[in-house]
């Protein structure tokens, strides 16, 4: 349809080469038009995830890849990220399964390709604004869509009229790139009529394109068309873009707007053949510089737990540059992920499904709040958000997704509106470099390969390495072992990395069928296990692999000692020696939750304590209800922080008299808002 075709394509991996990057010459923008992925032959040694430099050969396109139409659940985000802006860089490579010969092929693809155009100031026609653009393809779009990072909005009560000539007997194409228009009040707000006179096409809300290209139906042999737009709501709001050509032939067509319409329509009758001519394609891969933003830390929520700095960030599903997942630390502490939700607001807070415009949304609605309709991400996409953070000082550009939810239709939208991650901030003292000598003693310690933490990369195991460390707990513990990240690589169809976890009797190895694809995994230790000795060797000629494990002791509070190279053994004590572990545990009733305090401490404002998983451990309770009494207050003595652990709902026997909702409490006896036998819980 008359636009130079270019293209993009990089692996999939864990590098900062792994995401699709597209750019447009001076002031040119945007159009993304395909989205593909490929599986290299197993015979090419190309990697399945990238984790260091490869051969360029195997992230670009070759004669014999396996490759198809890229549909997963996030195929629009390719085109929402990049659609209308000069360039675009932080979408990740993302990979499916391979419908590809299993013994010539791996089971699913390495690289991505995107295809895209540049459209020019000369192929733009602004619906709002008088004049006509004579082109072999031209692009009607609203105000705004191309005049910065964003899509712009039809005005508020807005009512424009355009019209499509060409010059021969032809049929006018026309493709909808974008198109999203919206609702208030349950009505569509906007409509696009496009016409030929005798044959009518209305597009509403319900042909939002949700950013995939979609080809319109307009009547055979058609060489004059008119288009109505229309935004009946008093707020700017709804958008599009719209590629309209002539694809039999060469010849221009003009494309008019207000004053314009009509313009270079010709009679039937004195309208002579369309010649045969085809635009030419350039299928160059388009090579970018790329800056990092600097770091944005706002909207970053903190506490302390399991030995790290505990964060949570909330963003909204959108396409502006703050729907993004953005996680930093302090200082030179890392990131390591936690968990991911996605959220649904309640109908009523009035927060749209899509974000276009920051300015116009509230914080709330992309901030977790008390009725939200929440749950663990598990797209398929969900390893990006570990993938893209892990180990790193900052992380910015992951697009915030969504799910469909399983939550009341009559009271929440059929998707999500917002995501929330957690994640921890590790520092110096409690990581341990396997290949170090040198030892750690802490409530929590990691061990991670060389260069996991030294730069915004995983490192890995050195050619031709063995290391050793021990884990040592001065109880009769049981040591806890949880891999965070865990990636080893093949060479030759053998498995290049392991890491051995011992007890002296038993022994559990993990190797590249245990790789965890970013995605936090609890290992089984034997229980009541005091010492462990962990064995990691890399065969291979070449610096290859990565791990990262999370160490501690379940049962107390007592330090575990992680020592490396001349330090193994360190803090081992012979097992007839070893004293018992204090025994400060909550014991636990399925039925009824109940806590026995063995260090009974009761601070003035009602919180009681204990010990258990290696920290005090303190409960708090209050009754629903209008009073100030009604919230839940905790705190912790000196300079000692906070940490969540559960928090449960109860209600009170009928017979007790205790009220569904305190009004006051000078009037409700204490028990009413404290746990006792015979209640019944749910944990929420």
């Amino acid at each position: 349809m008359g636009l130079y075709r270019h293209t993009y394509s990089a692996c999939y991996g864990i590098t900062t080469e792994n995401f699709i990057k597209a750019s447009c010459p001076g002031d040119e923008k945007i159009v993304m038009d395909a989205v593909y992925a490929y599986a290299k032959p197993l015979s090419s040694g190309c990697p399945s995830t990238m984790i260091s430099s490869v051969n360029a050969s195997c992230c670009q396109h070759e004669e014999g890849d396996c490759g198809f139409e890229y549909d997963g659940f996030n195929k629009n985000t390719y085109y929402e990220n990049c659609h209308g802006l000069n360039a675009c860089y932080w979408t990740p490579v993302a990979w499916a399964n391979a419908p590809c010969n299993a013994s010539v092929y791996p089971p699913r693809t390495n690289y991505m390709e995107v295809s895209f155009y540049c459209i020019s100031e000369n192929e733009v026609k602004d619906v709002s604004e008088d004049g006509s653009v004579n082109t072999t393809t031209a692009i009607l779009l609203n105000p705004g869509y191309v005049s910065g990072n964003n899509t712009g909005s039809l005005p508020a009560n807005s009512s424009f009229r355009c019209s499509i000539s060409a010059s021969c007997a032809t049929t006018l194409k026309i493709r909808a790139l974008s198109l999203n228009f919206t609702k208030e009040g349950g009505i569509c707000g906007q409509s696009l009529t496009i016409s030929d006179g005798t044959n009518t096409q209305v597009l509403s809300c319900g042909s939002n394109t949700n950013f995939l290209p979609t080809d319109l139906q307009v009547a055979n042999n058609t060489h004059y068309l008119e288009i109505q737009v229309n935004n009946t709501l008093s707020t700017d709001s709804g958008y599009f873009l719209l590629q309209i050509g002539d694809g039999n032939s060469n010849d221009p067509v003009t494309l008019g707007c207000g004053a314009s319409v009509g313009e270079g329509r010709v009679a039937a009758e004195d309208l002579p053949e369309c010649s045969n001519e085809t635009a030419s394609t350039d299928n160059s891969t388009i090579a970018t510089t790329l800056s990092v933003p600097t770091t944005d830390s706002s909207g970053i929520n903190s506490n302390r737990t399991m030995g790290q700095n505990h964060h949570t960030y909330s963003a909204c599903y959108g396409t502006t540059t703050d729907s993004f997942i953005k996680a930093s630390c302090p200082g030179d502490e890392k990131i390591v992920m936690d968990k991911i939700y996605a959220y649904a607001k309640p109908l009523s807070s009035g927060c749209p499904q899509t974000m276009t415009s920051s300015s116009n949304t509230s914080a709330s609605c992309c901030q977790h709040e008390d009725g939200d309709c929440g749950f663990e991400y598990e797209g398929s996409n969900k390893n990006t958000y570990y993938q893209n953070c892990h180990a790193l000082t900052a992380c910015y550009w992951t697009p915030v997704a969504w799910a469909n939810t399983p939550c009341n239709t009559s009271v929440y939208p059929p998707r999500t509106n917002y995501m929330e991650v957690s994640f921890f901030c590790i520092s110096e003292n409690e990581v341990k470099d396997v290949s170090e000598d040198g030892s750690v003693n802490t409530t929590t310690a990691i061990l991670l390969n060389p260069g996991y933490v030294s730069g915004n990369d995983t490192g890995s195991l050195p050619a031709n390495s063995s290391f050793k460390c021990s884990i040592s707990a001065s109880c009769a513990a049981t040591l806890k072992i949880r891999t965070l990240s865990l990636n080893f690589t093949k060479e030759g169809g053998i498995c290049g990395q392991s890491l051995t976890i011992s007890d002296g009797t038993n022994t559990q190895v993990l190797s590249c069928d245990n790789n965890t694809n970013f995605l936090p995994t609890d290992l089984q230790v034997t229980n009541n296990t005091y010492y462990l000795e962990i064995q990691v060797n890399n065969t291979l000629g070449t610096d290859a692999g990565y791990f990262l494990l999370q160490i501690g002791d379940g049962n107390s509070n007592d330090p575990v000692t992680l020592g490396c190279g001349a330090s193994v053994g360190g803090g081992r004590v012979a097992a007839k020696d070893l004293p018992e572990c204090s025994n400060e545990t909550a014991s636990t009733d399925n039925s009824t939750i109940t806590t026995t305090v063995s260090v009974p401490t009761t601070d003035s404002s009602g919180i009681n304590s204990n010990r258990t998983m290696g920290k005090n451990r303190h409960t708090y309770s209050a009754c629903y209800g209008t009073t100030t009494d009604s919230f839940i207050k905790a705190s912790c003595p000196g300079d000692e922080k906070i940490v969540m652990d559960k928090i449960y709902a109860y209600a009170k026997p009928l017979s007790s008299g205790c009220p569904q909702t305190m009004t006051s409490s000078s009037n409700t006896s204490a028990s009413c808002c404290q746990h006792d036998e015979w209640r019944l819980w749910i944990r929420v």
